[in-house]
């Protein structure tokens, strides 16, 4: 009998431990306050802003100089717009033109790096622009072979950029290579 009393007794405890403990732990999991989130969202957007007048083709063998102005702006949309560094890059039609063209104006500002990128060194805030990557593209005749002239007359010079958040970067080389390692 004694035994059958120990056992009403343990049984007793552990469900008198259960009841009070399932109570505290369920107080804990329901638990909730509200706070205000003072994090905003953010947007890093940035646009080619071109400038260049229409202006018929001209024989390759003249050495040509084309007007086009290139810059990079971080539009206004409402205070949204992070702190950013900006990079490009300069595509051509084909080749033979990339070999012979040669970008003139280009702001101290920008510096070529070793992946063939122009690295904007200055921060770009919102509402700002880049000085120009470059103002006048020219041909030079000697770096276009003799047997290809006759189908870069028309020719293309595209503009492709990217953006990256400046954040607590102290220049544009550490803020790329966050994202680009061994870009520069």
């Amino acid at each position: 009998m004694r035994t059958t009393i120990r056992y009403i007794l343990f049984a007793a405890v552990l469900l008198i431990t259960a009841v009070f403990g399932a109570g505290k732990t369920y107080s804990f999991l329901s638990d909730s306050e509200s706070a205000v989130n003072p994090v905003t969202p953010g947007s890093n957007e940035s646009v080619i802003v071109e400038e260049f007048p229409d202006s018929p083709p001209k024989d390759p063998k003249d050495n040509p100089v084309y007007d086009k102005t290139v810059q990079i702006s971080a539009p206004q949309i409402g205070g949204y717009n992070v702190d950013c560094y900006i990079r490009a890059r300069i595509l051509y039609s084909n080749s033979d033109i990339g070999n012979a063209a040669v970008l003139e104006g280009t702001d101290a500002g920008w510096v070529k790096g070793s992946d063939e990128y122009y690295y904007y060194t200055g921060l770009i805030s919102e509402g700002q622009m880049t000085a120009p990557l470059f103002t006048k593209v020219r041909l030079d005749s000697s770096k276009i072979p003799a047997d290809v002239s006759g189908y870069i007359q028309d020719f293309r010079v595209s503009v492709y950029e990217e953006s990256v958040q400046a954040g607590d970067s102290k220049d544009y080389k550490e803020a790329w290579s966050r994202f680009v390692p061994a870009a520069i």
